[in-house]
């Protein structure tokens, strides 16, 4: 007898979206693409997506390397690896584009990293929940 696999519902995850697929088609005719969300520095989730509208907005916030909430997926284990889990996406899930107001900006200074130097520029985000300290490196100082 088949193993059934529990569902968590109504979960949600914020992450970066990587490596989006194109959209494929399964055996079964339905249409679906995957991808990956980094949610930690080294967590990351393999995700299916089983509606393709979803596809444009996954690609762009990758493209752009901005922040997505995931809200209302389901949270399965992997068919891969037992200890793991993969997060499915469908009609229901909405995504939400995480954007902030720069609050405040510190002075640019140089840091070795291996021996090369490197900028370096602290700066203050925030929106209507709360605010955090930002660290931006190298080339991505100058586009603040």
């Amino acid at each position: 007898m088949a193993k059934k696999i529990k569902l968590e519902e109504k979960a949600s995850i914020c992450g970066f979206t990587q490596n989006v697929s194109p959209v494929k088609t399964s055996r079964t005719n339905s249409r679906y693409f995957n991808a990956c969300v980094q949610v930690q520095r080294d967590t990351f989730s393999k995700v299916a997506c089983f509606d393709v509208g979803k596809h444009s907005t996954l690609m762009e916030a990758s493209n752009a390397r901005t922040p997505l909430k995931l809200t209302d997926v389901q949270i399965v284990p992997s068919r891969v690896d037992a200890s793991k889990t993969e997060v499915l996406i469908n009609y229901r899930t909405k995504l939400v584009a995480v954007e902030v107001k720069m609050l405040s900006t510190g002075p640019v200074s140089a840091q070795k990293v291996r021996e090369i130097p490197i900028q370096k520029q602290e700066l203050v985000v925030g929106d209507c929940s709360g605010s955090m300290k930002l660290t931006m490196w190298d080339d991505m100082v100058s586009k603040f």
